[in-house]
């Protein structure tokens, strides 16, 4: 007799929230994202947050979850999200955005603030979370101060200050910005019209291509 081929049981987002949200140590930040408005999405490579208009909300990937090595990482990763928002980092971010008017050095900016805010939101988890250690996943893992390639980053940094430090370390990658810029100039042109459903799809697809270009890159 042939056994049936058993399908993986999947569990939602929310059923992990509803079952963590009666852990003590867990309760304030299962509820803090049990409140937030959800949107699917691929636009993010596993969860996120971003800001509204009508305030936070919850981006989940959903294929980007069934990819994630433990519930410890998922863990650490909802942890990472709140204290973005605890921080503020979103609103701040939108305050340095409006300090620049160069339209380039704007686009620069917008790809060093999700790196300098993840630097400041890690580092002050590795003072207290017994889940930061999943940071250091080799394939998931996020950026922190001491690792590379931030390993002569000091520790205890708030946002705005490790954005000055990656922005002076970075400088030689402005002429790579502006070809960047160009593209997506391009890109703007190509996406206008479209559905939302087909922008995200591209977007997805896109940010996979740069991905792999940087890891060719390191190869050579």
């Amino acid at each position: 007799m042939v056994e049936p081929v058993k399908e993986p049981v999947k569990v939602s987002l929310s059923d992990i929230l509803c079952h963590l949200s009666n852990q003590g140590n867990f309760m304030f930040f299962s509820k803090v994202v049990s409140s937030l408005p959800i949107l699917r999405t691929k636009s993010v490579p596993i969860i996120g947050v971003t800001l509204t208009p009508n305030g936070y909300m919850l981006l989940v990937n959903e294929e980007g979850i069934d990819q994630i090595p433990s519930l410890e990482f998922l863990i650490m990763l909802i942890e990472h999200e709140v204290h973005h928002i605890v921080l503020e980092h979103q609103t701040r971010a939108l305050r340095k955005y409006r300090s620049i008017s160069n339209e380039e050095e704007k686009f620069y900016a917008k790809q060093i603030v999700p790196i300098t805010m993840d630097l400041a939101v890690n580092d002050l988890m590795k003072n207290y979370s017994k889940h930061s250690g999943q940071m250091y996943d080799d394939k998931l893992g996020g950026v922190i101060p001491g690792k590379e390639p931030y390993k002569d980053l000091p520790r205890n940094k708030s946002f705005e200050q490790y954005y000055d430090l990656v922005a002076v370390m970075a400088s030689d990658e402005k002429s790579k910005v502006r070809k960047q810029l160009d593209e997506l100039h391009k890109v703007d042109d190509q996406l206008k019209g479209k559905s939302t459903e087909f922008k995200e799809g591209f977007i997805a697809g896109y940010r996979d291509r740069c991905i792999e270009n940087i890891k060719e890159e390191k190869k050579s």
